[in-house]
């Protein structure tokens, strides 16, 4: 069973407003988003991901 209550879209910004809403409703999917993390790491890895895990590697650095 998936639980829809905590289950996010991630639709590209270049997608229209109307289109957006019909995937959310489809889905039966209330939230969409881009900045959402999952177990503590983004959802999300651009072409960048030095800068995108650069948070880990200070935090592990603080630890040891």
């Amino acid at each position: 069973m998936i639980n829809k209550a905590k289950s996010v879209v991630l639709i590209s910004k270049n997608t229209q407003v109307e289109q957006k809403k019909a995937v959310c409703d489809r889905l039966q999917v209330v939230k969409e988003t881009m900045n959402e993390r999952y177990l503590g790491l983004p959802v999300q890895v651009g072409r960048s991901t030095g800068s995108t895990f650069a948070y880990l590697k200070d935090r592990i650095w603080r630890r040891i």
